[in-house]
């Protein structure tokens, strides 16, 4: 791996460095500041400052309209260092995917798969909350594990006359560590009792909080809108359920968006084979 990675390095810096002889040979009929930007986007490239080296690219493109010689070497240098990025950082991006994998696999382990209807999809529950009755007319929480639209969220049953208007996380002597406003259009109203759901955006702190208190003596209060305080004793198991399924849902999106990552650098690589063939033809067609 280090002697490919250096042979890549010396293959773009014999690049650049034959590129910017050709350049020099245009004449004197492009800017001196077209040069000069150019010199600095071959530095850029030479140390491996990829996306400073598109900028300055962009920037050439729009300050020296008039340079197409040198605009045009420089977007088939563009395409080499992309594609010189992409192999340098696509290693590292497989490894971080498969380091996911695993680690997602061993917190599975504690999470069981529930269907909430044969028309809708499933989602995990930690085993510390499989037993939480939501549908029972009863103050209670229980932490779900969804998709990636909705990663992770705290399903809620609250049985009050007045609607619920926020949800707070407190210690035992009352001190809020944490709190989130709940919207009356994420509430449902049904069998005198309100059910509704705590995004993961503000799922996320209240889990912050119980993991910094390790969920002794916190308790979770929900406000209705008449004012009323309702406790909901969260018990240590249940903290752990709370915490490790926040856990588990940020490890899943950091698994998605690596993979995201990957495909746009085998896309990348792909792309710059492709004109490089293309470029082969085009080259081997001309007559002699």
């Amino acid at each position: 791996m280090y002697n490919a990675a250096n042979n890549i390095k010396t293959f773009a810096v014999v690049a650049l460095a034959t590129t910017a002889m050709s350049l020099g040979s245009c004449g004197g009929n492009t800017d001196d500041g077209a040069h000069t930007l150019v010199d600095s986007i071959h530095r850029c490239i030479a140390i491996g400052n990829y996306e400073h080296a598109y900028a300055l690219m962009d920037s050439l493109n729009t300050r020296y309209p008039d340079s197409f010689a040198l605009r045009k070497a420089i977007m088939a240098e563009k395409a080499q260092a992309q594609a010189n990025q992409a192999r340098s950082m696509l290693p590292k991006c497989i490894a971080r995917v498969d380091s996911l994998t695993v680690a997602i696999d061993d917190a599975s382990k504690d999470f069981i798969t529930r269907q909430t209807s044969s028309t809708m999809g499933s989602y995990l529950v930690h085993r510390n909350a499989t037993n939480i009755d939501l549908a029972a007319n009863r103050n209670a929480i229980q932490p779900r594990v969804v998709d990636m639209d909705t990663p992770w969220l705290i399903a809620t049953t609250l049985v009050s006359s007045k609607a619920p208007i926020s949800l707070s996380i407190k210690d035992a002597s009352g001190n809020i560590l944490a709190q989130t406003a709940i919207s009356a259009d994420a509430c449902v109203h049904s069998d005198d009792a309100w059910r509704f759901n705590v995004g993961p955006e503000a799922a996320t702190p209240l889990a912050n909080a119980l993991q910094a208190y390790h969920g002794k003596g916190t308790s979770a209060v929900v406000t209705d809108a008449a004012g009323k305080s309702h406790s909901i004793s969260i018990s240590a198991a249940l903290a752990e359920a709370i915490v490790a399924s926040e856990h588990l849902a940020s490890l899943q999106s950091q698994l998605f968006y690596a993979r995201k990552t990957c495909e746009k650098l085998q896309r990348r690589l792909q792309l710059a084979r492709d004109q490089q063939a293309n470029d082969g033809r085009a080259t081997s067609s001309l007559p002699e």
